[in-house]
């Protein structure tokens, strides 16, 4: 009789117990992402909406990019300087982390996974202070992904930025290489190759 009604009882609890939260899509982390990159939301709601995704695909490459581009930019907001170096390391560890697989990124016809990794990586350590080393790694990203033919679907202002990166690399040794590469840039568009191109030389 007891054992029926501990029975009884645990049905009822269970019942009444609130359903598991869904884990995030990967169209919602894609878009979480690049409104967290665009100033749209905090980068902290992005980083909560990326980690619950990767309790549930832990090697997806491409969100742990994602992921890791979220810590830099949490690293920049942040006010005190041990919050901003763990997190600008904890990104650096997971940028890293999604290059290792970057041959394991997913490739349709609508997105190609191995343009996001090397697009985020090249971009996000472009960005960073030139004391963490990142630059030529920047370089061999963004080389490497206006080289894929999925770049050309790339909106042209983010064209333009990978493009006028690339020029601002290229001056350091080529100044003939850096016009060139500011030519495409500026053909993608003007106004965001030129700003780049002033706030970084």
């Amino acid at each position: 009789m007891i054992r029926h009604v501990l029975a009884f009882i645990m049905i009822i609890l269970m019942s009444g117990a609130a359903p598991a939260e869904a884990s995030p899509t990967f169209q919602a982390v894609r878009d979480t992402y690049a409104q967290a990159r665009d100033g749209q939301i905090e980068p902290e709601k992005a980083r909560d909406v990326l980690e619950a995704f990767l309790k549930g695909h832990p090697a997806h490459p491409v969100a742990t990019a994602y992921l890791g581009s979220v810590r830099t930019m949490i690293a920049r907001d942040a006010f005190f300087p041990f919050t901003k170096l763990t997190n600008v390391n904890q990104g650096i560890e997971l940028l890293d982390a999604a290059l290792e697989r970057l041959d394991r990124a997913e490739v349709t016809a609508e997105h190609d996974g191995r343009l996001d990794i090397l697009m985020v990586s090249g971009l996000t350590n472009a960005a960073l202070p030139g004391s963490f080393g990142r630059r030529l790694m920047a370089e061999r990203d963004l080389t490497q992904a206006k080289n894929l033919p999925s770049f050309q679907a790339v909106p042209a202002g983010t064209k333009a930025k990978v493009y006028a990166w690339l020029a601002v690399f290229a001056a350091t040794r080529d100044a003939a290489e850096a016009d060139a590469l500011m030519t495409l840039a500026r053909a993608e568009d003007t106004a965001v190759a030129d700003a780049l191109w002033d706030e970084e030389r």
